[in-house]
């Protein structure tokens, strides 16, 4: 009995393989290109955090760079992560946060997202002395 079982799950696996071009997995759809790009600004102060929300509506490329910092040019700190509350947890990973300056216009943190809401936060590495504006660019589909 066991025999006939397993035979007509061999059978319809083969079956489904055929339907599916002969190809047991599913297929993976494209990653999508960033096609939205939203520019944020603030102050963030000493040991402080100061972060922005904002929603990717389809699966594909994120990319967020930090394109200025100020009065006086320091590391700080630059985190993608997900909205709680009244702040952004930077729990993503560690490659979702960066110390960085805003020295060329390439991003600092890159990869894919899916669909969903996050936040981009710049927060106090240690290096501030007194608040500092910043402006940082986030690139989604």
């Amino acid at each position: 009995m066991n025999y006939r079982w397993t035979m007509m799950l061999f059978l319809a696996l083969l079956a489904t393989a055929c339907e599916n071009g002969g190809n047991l997995y599913p297929t993976v759809p494209p990653v999508l290109p960033a096609t939205i790009t939203e520019t944020f600004s603030g102050t963030v102060t000493v040991m402080g955090i100061d972060a922005h929300n904002f929603k990717v509506t389809a699966a594909g490329k994120i990319a967020i760079t930090l394109n200025s910092v100020g009065p006086t040019v320091v590391p700080v700190g630059l985190g993608l992560g997900v909205p709680s509350g009244l702040t952004c947890v930077l729990s993503l990973g560690n490659t979702s946060r960066v110390t960085v300056e805003p020295t060329s216009p390439a991003p600092q943190i890159s990869g894919t997202a899916l669909t969903g809401t996050f936040c981009v936060a710049v927060y106090d590495a240690g290096n501030l002395t007194a608040p500092a504006t910043y402006t940082v660019t986030v690139e989604h589909s």
